[in-house]
């Protein structure tokens, strides 16, 4: 079954307005391209940037309506828009910082080992 998607100039009570409906859906950004808001079944909502790698097509989620204000998730959109217009995978990336963030600090020991080398 298709998937539901429509296409408005985004603001917040218009997203505030977006119901849960029986399947999922997105509500597309007419000012960035590839930015929306997807509607879960459950009334959960995402902003999330639809981009392309290549030939294949990819989606990044920026983060939950409520937690992030709409002028700072489209500014992240832009962000990766930049990226992906170098060439750069936005995800590549976010899983990069999060193994980087998931990395063990060294020890004393640890460190002054690796500075003795």
């Amino acid at each position: 079954m298709p998937k539901q998607s429509e296409q408005s100039a985004l603001n917040y009570a218009a997203i505030k307005k977006l119901e849960a409906k029986p399947q999922r859906y997105e509500v597309y950004d007419s000012v960035v391209s590839g930015f929306n808001v997807r509607v879960y079944t459950s009334g959960l909502k995402t902003y999330s940037l639809m981009y392309r790698v290549g030939t294949k097509q990819k989606r990044i989620t920026i983060g939950k309506v409520g937690e992030l204000s709409l002028a700072d998730a489209r500014k992240k959109a832009l962000e990766y828009r930049a990226l992906i217009k170098d060439n750069i995978d936005p995800q590549k990336i976010r899983e990069a910082n999060k193994k980087e963030a998931e990395r063990k600090p060294l020890t004393v020991r640890e460190l002054a080992a690796e500075f003795e080398a």
